[in-house]
């Protein structure tokens, strides 16, 4: 297989050293082909076109517009013949030059795509691992985020339709504190609601009225001392 590689490597390398285009190269194949299994018809209807240039850029024959000008006494044959061949040689020129410029041009937007795929895969790998860090760092501030890590990355989603695709890792890192600050909300409107225990009057004359919530091993003694002498 590495022979047949460095083989295609080289035509291709020559082709493009010469400026062969794919299809005529594959014109020349077919060609060779025709003329190799005898069919001369096929063979001649494709070379004709070439001979026929050919022969008038030598002057061994002139174009029928120049042939109608020799005949009418206007140009020499000679002179003719000089004609044709600058003429052909200008047309070859230009086309030599338009091609050259759309080669130029394909050759600029490859590079402008390229270039614009490996920023856009720089962005998303900055953005990935800023993120990455964004929350390695609010797991250590807050212990209920990996309860609510799936919320928060889908939240995030959401952000994005809304503002945008990040543009940058800033970017990205606002979008990932506004959806958890979105799950926060949500996650406050679900947990219940805390009440302070209610003590009944007693027949003792102690203080009746809502008791605080305890918020500390103390108050959590004396609250339970209380409850039990009800």
């Amino acid at each position: 297989m590495e022979p047949s590689a460095q083989a295609a490597d080289s035509v291709t390398k020559y082709l493009r050293d010469n400026d062969i285009s794919r299809e005529d190269f594959l014109l020349t194949l077919e060609l060779a082909a025709a003329m190799r299994r005898g069919d001369f018809r096929t063979f001649y209807a494709g070379v004709q076109p070439y001979m026929k240039l050919a022969e008038e850029y030598l002057g061994v024959s002139l174009p029928p517009d120049l042939q109608e000008q020799v005949r009418q006494g206007h140009m020499t044959t000679q002179a003719a013949q000089a004609f044709s061949r600058e003429r052909m040689d200008r047309a070859m020129a230009q086309t030599n030059f338009q091609r050259t410029q759309q080669q130029h041009r394909q050759f600029a937007e490859q590079s402008t795509a390229q270039q614009q795929t490996q920023q856009r895969a720089f962005l998303a790998n900055q953005v990935r691992d800023t993120v990455n860090a964004w929350e390695a760092k609010i797991m250590q501030s807050d212990p209920d985020y990996a309860a609510k890590r799936a919320a928060v990355q889908d939240t995030m989603w959401a952000v994005v339709r809304e503002k945008g695709v990040p543009q940058s890792a800033d970017h990205a890192v606002k979008i990932a504190e506004e959806a958890l600050r979105r799950v926060n909300e949500r996650y406050r409107s679900w947990a219940p609601q805390r009440r302070p225990t209610s003590r009944a009057p007693s027949s003792t004359g102690r203080t009746t009225g809502a008791t605080a919530e305890p918020k500390t091993l103390l108050e959590a003694v004396k609250v339970a001392r209380e409850t039990a002498r009800l």
